[in-house]
């Protein structure tokens, strides 16, 4: 019976996360086309049926009635303006209440599971409820790091084709609008927001602050900063560009060279963090009875937290020494 309800549960999750990824495809769809229409100035009120779009809209209709209420006290205002701030970092087209849904459906079903495993156990299960709270923050936090990571490799070609239009006698206005073009998808999406907001009136330096605070990345800020002081005080933005370019394509070398030399420690981190763990569920399932007395005595309790914290102090050491900064 409880394989049983851990499949259903599994088939349960993997159908909603394949829901909510077309939900979040098509919502992404649909926004492009209707910028697109309006860029072509096609924009009419018959190419969008209102009846159909409010429909979509108002599946999350209720809840984020009941968000925007609770959105009135201050802490929770400030959690939601942070959510928010978070799913545009990672390009999620989706509402802080829609991402608040994800959050309570996570923590509904881990606590579930928790309680069903134990038995019955209703304090366990909230415990694995309150972790399960984090696993959609985990996941918004992977999203976010891989596409700043993809979007700092576009970085050096950035810089060359800006240069190279500047030395052509492009106008940096138009030096962007042919980025968004011909670059590739992070850089070319977060560029076209970035125009965007520049045709409704936003101004050229709050636009470039913006594209600067969405990515939260040092080797952009050289360049936007470069962009700014050149706005404001001239000079030849082509040439402090390739200067910039050299500097950051000779750390993203330094970079590679301290991630290899620092692979072995990496490998040492996660076998000291695994092996004691997987070491310990192993004696768990092949004599249970020995491994219990680790859990019901006190002296037991007083060893696995003397355990984990020097499992948590190792781990912390050992990323100190390999994580050098450049």
């Amino acid at each position: 019976m409880k394989w049983l309800v851990l499949l259903v549960t599994f088939l349960f999750n993997f159908i909603f996360i394949l829901w909510l990824s077309r939900y979040l495809e098509m919502r992404r769809n649909r926004i492009r086309k209707r910028v697109l229409e309006i860029e072509s100035n096609e924009w009419h009120e018959e190419v969008v049926d209102l009846h159909k779009n409010k429909k979509e809209d108002s599946r999350f209709a209720l809840y984020s009635f009941i968000w925007k209420g609770l959105s009135r006290v201050k802490w929770i205002q400030v959690l939601d303006q942070r959510i928010q701030l978070e799913l545009k970092k990672a390009n999620i087209m989706m509402k802080s209440s829609e991402f608040m849904i994800f959050v309570l459906i996570s923590t509904l079903v881990g606590a579930f599971l928790g309680v069903f495993l134990a038995d019955g156990n209703i304090e366990r299960g909230l415990w694995l409820g309150l972790l399960s709270w984090y696993v959609p923050f985990i996941w918004l936090k992977a999203k976010k790091r891989k596409r700043k990571a993809a979007l700092e490799s576009q970085l050096p070609d950035m810089i060359s084709m800006t240069a190279n239009s500047l030395k052509a006698g492009y106008s940096l206005i138009q030096s962007l609008e042919l980025l968004s073009r011909e670059m590739a998808a992070p850089l070319s999406e977060e560029i076209q927001r970035m125009l965007q907001e520049m045709r409704l009136g936003v101004s050229t330096e709050q636009a470039l602050t913006h594209f600067n605070q969405r990515v939260e990345s040092k080797d952009l800020d050289l360049i936007i900063t470069a962009m700014l002081i050149q706005r404001q005080v001239g000079g030849n933005l082509a040439e402090i560009l390739d200067t910039i370019g050299e500097t950051i394509r000779e750390r993203i070398r330094i970079k590679g060279e301290i991630k290899s030399l620092t692979a072995q420690g990496k490998m040492s981190m996660m076998i000291f963090m695994i092996l004691p763990i997987g070491l310990g569920v192993f004696l768990l399932m092949t004599n249970p009875e020995y491994m219990s007395v680790l859990f019901t005595n006190p002296i037991g309790w007083a060893m696995l937290g003397a355990a984990i914290l020097g499992q948590l102090i190792g781990a912390i050491l050992i990323k100190k020494i390999i994580n050098i900064e450049v």
